[in-house]
């Protein structure tokens, strides 16, 4: 017997297959029109993470932009991820979070006449699907990539997010984040990670240079990282690997460095490698902060790989391991001041305080880095946050 949410789901489902890529918003509201719902338009986030863009619908858009820093109700089911509803004229509109599992892509504005527990339920539903239906539409247009975009991306920046994953994931027994500033000049600063089979692996990689040299450097080790780690191979084998592939492909001229995590869950078992990169932090439960200190290999590529052993540590639940890059230590201020490690961690240690989630902690540190530079940055900025323990 088909449980009774099948059908709106499956109808849901049937209509987006049945509709171009590039009018999901339509394919929602005709899916979901036999249970009340008179109308759907779908927003999408930018790449900056501070405004939703609508996406083409049926009937004329309402909201041309809306800022997620103004208090609005699609700012906060977007930001909580809980349905937020609002009376205008005769109609409800209903806010429900658009995600591809815990990454939140947008928010779909529903236009409904009346609004009781089982339709709530059901556009909850309904808001699952669409994150995975957006995802899947980028495999067939470009329309939902370029409303992401407030204005043109340096090449370098698009072959970057083309490679990059999903900047947050989480399950019960861990959970990561990742963001890089600046969007839409990116090119040397990369991420990478993957929860599979009781494990979290995780690397951030930065490559010399600035633009699309850097981001060829970053790229190539980025897909020697994932081979590597595809394989089984233990850190400093992957560090070693990485090395290699870089060094046949430039001549020993070019260089990248890179700091890489394997966390048991099982265990609680932590092992770091560095390669010419900035050590980790551990970030405790209680919020203490400390450096995890460990002798660091030579920069990947130019064929002096110093074979060190790989760090280790053993986790508790909630402790969070965050890895960087140079650029956000080095950002500096219109009268020369670094940010340095130490205003890395006061940054950190201000924003632990009111106990956000991990999206907000990563976003809140590239956003102290903008306001601490004032100015375009003239490196990339990178954070990954690694957890033990979903949330």
């Amino acid at each position: 017997m088909h449980h009774p949410k099948s059908r709106p789901i499956g109808g849901l489902l049937r209509a987006a297959n049945r509709a171009p890529a590039d009018l999901l918003a339509g394919a929602v509201a005709e899916g979901l029109s036999e249970f009340g719902v008179l109308d759907a338009t779908l927003y999408v986030i930018d790449y900056d993470g501070r405004c939703l863009h609508p996406a083409p619908g049926r009937a004329p858009v309402r909201l041309p932009q809306i800022d997620l820093a103004s208090d609005s109700e699609a700012g906060r089911a977007f930001t909580t991820g809980e349905p937020v509803q609002e009376r205008i004229d005769a109609c409800r509109h209903l806010w429900i979070a658009v995600r591809e599992r815990t990454d939140t892509l947008g928010v779909l504005e529903l236009v409904v006449d009346s609004l009781d527990e089982p339709l709530l339920e059901l556009a909850r539903d309904a808001g699952d699907l669409v994150g995975h239906l957006l995802v899947s539409a980028g495999h067939h247009t470009d329309a939902f990539e370029l409303l992401r975009r407030k204005r043109e991306m340096s090449l370098a920046a698009e072959m970057h997010w083309d490679m990059l994953p999903a900047r947050t994931y989480s399950h019960p027994r861990a959970a990561v984040t990742a963001d890089i500033e600046p969007a839409y000049e990116v090119g040397g600063d990369a991420y990478d990670y993957s929860l599979t089979s009781g494990f979290l692996e995780a690397g951030v990689l930065d490559a010399m240079g600035h633009g699309l040299k850097a981001a060829l450097l970053s790229t190539q080790a980025l897909c020697a990282y994932r081979y590597a780690r595809r394989r089984g191979m233990s850190l400093i084998d992957v560090v070693s690997t990485i090395d290699d592939t870089m060094e046949r492909q430039f001549d020993g001229a070019s260089f990248v460095t890179g700091v890489f995590i394997h966390l048991d869950l099982q265990t609680r078992a932590l092992s770091w490698a560095s390669a010419g990169h900035l050590p980790p932090l551990l970030v405790r439960a209680d919020n203490t902060i400390k450096t995890l200190e460990g002798e660091p290999s030579t920069p990947m590529g130019i064929g002096l790989l110093i074979p060190v052993p790989a760090h280790r540590a053993t986790l508790e639940e909630g402790d969070r391991v965050i890895l960087y890059s140079d650029g956000i230590l080095e950002a500096r201020s219109p009268q020369g001041e670094e940010m340095q490690l130490s205003g890395f961690v006061r940054q950190l240690g201000s924003l632990l305080e009111s106990n956000g989630s991990r999206m907000e902690l990563s976003r809140g540190v590239l956003d102290a880095v903008m306001t601490h530079v004032d100015a375009p940055l003239r490196d990339d900025a990178t954070i990954l946050i690694a957890q033990l323990g979903g949330v």
